[in-house]
């Protein structure tokens, strides 16, 4: 997994890209990373899924069940965090269940140049 400010560098650079279609890259990016987190995450009772909670510039944009919703919000230069306060939520991440034994977050981080390249073909086409 790359470190966080690694990361923010390669955001910065998708969505310098996409150009003029910077807001839509950015809203749709976001959607579709925070949806991969959640619904990879292992369902037992649902509270782990129903966990997640996102935020746009530090204020809370929504819960598990708006998460995509409220990425739609997001502007180019924006800072959307998805967090859970589950709290087994980083025995999840690590193996726990043999329903993600990979975790949620790594793998969709792990995929994120993939899915950016393909949001940016997608956006840059409008």
């Amino acid at each position: 997994m790359s470190s966080g400010s690694h990361f923010s560098a390669d955001v910065s650079a998708w969505v310098k890209k996409a150009g003029d279609q910077s807001d839509v890259f950015c809203r749709v990016f976001c959607s579709e990373m925070a949806e991969r987190v959640v619904m990879r995450t292992p369902v037992d009772t649902g509270a782990a899924r129903a966990g997640w909670q996102s935020s746009i510039n530090g204020s809370v944009a929504g819960d598990a069940a708006t998460v995509t919703l409220s990425a739609a919000q997001m502007k180019a230069g924006d800072t959307f965090v998805l967090t859970n306060n589950v709290a087994y939520i980083r025995k999840l991440e690590y193996g726990w269940s043999q329903q993600a034994p990979n975790g949620m977050v790594r793998v969709t981080l792990a995929e994120a140049p993939s899915i950016a390249q393909h949001v940016l073909a997608k956006v840059t086409s409008l």
